[in-house]
């Protein structure tokens, strides 16, 4: 899951990068304390901050940016992230930044449920930071979604 910051299709996720670099440091990942959503301001309703635990309820929405929630249409702040449906790929490259302590970016289409599959379809570049208070073990993820809505399949 590696990548080249000229991959980031949108200039925020060039700025929300270059800005988590800056922090970053000497460390091996930031601190989320240190992190200001001041500096960053194109990226403020397109961020997801996922708390990190222990399992089963591993990852929880700490916060949902405005623009995501209106596409969902529904509030998940503070929900279970294994409520939502076809979430296994998301847990699974997530488990990866846990190994691997480094930021991904990908690209893929999700949809709220199986009953959406044809009709609530989304495309995303998804920008992923993971932050640490100890600079070991990560504890909050970052993903930064810019999302396009998918006309309906026929």
């Amino acid at each position: 899951m590696n990548f080249a910051d000229q991959e980031l299709a949108a200039a925020w996720h060039k700025d929300i990068y270059a800005y988590w670099q800056a922090l970053r440091g000497d460390r091996i990942m930031p601190s989320r304390k240190m992190f200001d959503p001041l500096q960053v301001p194109a990226a403020l309703g397109k961020i997801m901050i996922i708390e990190v635990g222990e399992p089963p309820e591993k990852y929880k929405f700490r916060l949902i940016g405005t623009e995501i929630t209106l596409l969902a249409g529904f509030d998940a702040n503070g929900q279970r992230f294994m409520e939502l449906p076809d979430i296994e790929r998301v847990t699974h490259r997530f488990d990866w930044l846990l190994e691997n302590k480094r930021p991904y970016y990908v690209h893929d289409i999700f949809f709220w449920s199986e009953e959406d599959r044809k009709e609530e379809r989304f495309a995303y570049n998804s920008l992923v930071l993971p932050f640490s208070e100890n600079n070991i073990d990560v504890n909050f993820i970052f993903n930064c979604l810019d999302i396009v809505k998918l006309p309906p399949v026929s």
